[in-house]
């Protein structure tokens, strides 16, 4: 028989409640993000330089936060708006990090939740939903996002996996082992070939090593489109297709521009 470390119990070792044993046991029962359902699910809206963020909860890597009324941030044209939680502090607050782009996350230390960024004045709704610990809609009907930046969430958010639309990708994490998370990145574009019926198609963030790619034609034809992946040119920051004439066993397609659907599967860098 081999001990194993155990809590919460009524006595010995597991009846002390630490702040770090709680964290590492909660994080596993949902995931970071604003809580759909709780107040007015912590909507931004901005006003510049004024950002409105609306009541809500959100989890914050194992830690449950409610802001109990709606709060008005003080914004400049660039940074980022998060829910942080410091356990050096005890804390958590909502706040503006001016020219920040990335949440910090750590999983001894600060740990924050991005609601919104900044960008030339413009803002993006950065939340991250779920319900139930599932990823769902946001308020306004669009997926439920993946955190920006060096993501450690277990989420899967199949809403963004099979709704390839035309905007910008989206990267999708699922933890699947202790070294390391299962990346997709689903994203649409449109692409131009070259003489030679190739395009290649740059990722947003580099793999460890070239992923899987599947690429599917989003311009409506099907029918008389072929679409190859070229094994020996995906490489961890970009991949290429070979686009020919399906429709009649012809050549590559030159010099043509049309919409691409793909999905990358592999690991982050």
């Amino acid at each position: 028989m081999v001990a194993m470390n155990v809590w919460p119990t009524d006595g010995v070792d597991g009846s002390v409640a630490t702040e770090a044993r709680w964290r590492s046991m909660a994080r596993t029962w949902n995931t970071t993000g604003v809580v759909r359902g709780i107040g007015a699910e912590m909507a931004p809206a901005l006003a510049f330089p004024n950002l409105t963020v609306t009541s809500g909860g959100c989890w914050v890597d194992g830690h449950y936060c409610e802001l109990a009324g709606d709060q008005v941030l003080t914004v400049t044209a660039n940074g980022l708006a998060v829910v942080r939680f410091d356990p050096a502090a005890n804390s958590a607050e909502l706040l503006y990090r001016d020219g920040a782009t990335t949440p910090i996350q750590n999983l001894t230390g600060v740990w924050e939740v991005p609601i919104a960024q900044l960008a030339g004045a413009a803002m993006t709704d950065l939340r991250f939903t779920f319900v139930d610990g599932t990823p769902g809609a946001n308020p306004d009907g669009t997926p439920g996002r993946a955190l920006p930046g060096a993501v450690v969430d277990k989420a899967w958010d199949d809403a963004v996996v099979n709704t390839l639309a035309a905007n910008a990708p989206r990267n999708v994490v699922r933890g699947v082992a202790s070294n390391g998370f299962l990346a997709i990145e689903a994203g649409s574009t449109l692409i131009t070939t070259n003489a030679g019926g190739d395009a290649n198609i740059a990722l947003t963030a580099p793999f460890s090593s070239p992923p899987v790619v599947v690429a599917t034609n989003g311009d409506g034809n099907a029918g008389s489109l072929g679409l190859g992946i070229h094994d020996g040119l995906t490489s961890t920051t970009q991949f290429s297709i070979r686009v020919w004439n399906a429709a009649t066993n012809g050549g590559p397609v030159t010099n043509y521009t049309f919409r691409l659907n793909y999905l990358a599967i592999g690991r982050r860098a």
